[in-house]
């Protein structure tokens, strides 16, 4: 399945209720007992999309103790429309696979940084293809 840049998902209605494939890092997670919700983005706009995952997927317990901010993930699953209030639409996973774990004193959170603080983890920045 090809991947499909966030920006498409949640520009264009022709990829609802579809089974959807997206990579990119986690710019927030939120733990709850039976669900997890994360934020991820590729980089290809500025939002994020959300990702809502029940303890039915398969490697449910698994996940939840690796996933972190800035961590890399592949998502395969459905894309629906959003219950929550501030997106339109979000993926329920079929899979979640961890393609780069980040450690936990990762200096980036979901709060807004000063330059000043960012030009202090250059090695961050990513390299242009």
């Amino acid at each position: 399945m090809q991947k499909t840049p966030i920006k498409h998902l949640l520009e264009k209605e022709e990829h609802l209720n579809q089974t959807v494939h997206a990579c990119g890092w986690i710019r927030s997670i939120r733990v709850q007992k039976t669900f997890f919700f994360m934020q991820i983005n590729d980089g290809s706009t500025f939002d994020s999309i959300q990702i809502v995952a029940g303890n039915s997927l398969e490697n449910y317990e698994e996940l939840v103790e690796k996933l972190s901010t800035g961590a890399s993930v592949q998502v395969q699953g459905t894309l629906v429309t959003s219950q929550g209030k501030g997106q339109s639409v979000e993926i329920h996973p079929k899979k979640i696979f961890l393609i780069g774990a980040s450690p936990s004193d990762y200096p980036l959170q979901k709060k807004r940084h000063s330059f000043e603080y960012l030009r202090t983890i250059a090695h961050l920045r990513p390299e242009v293809c």
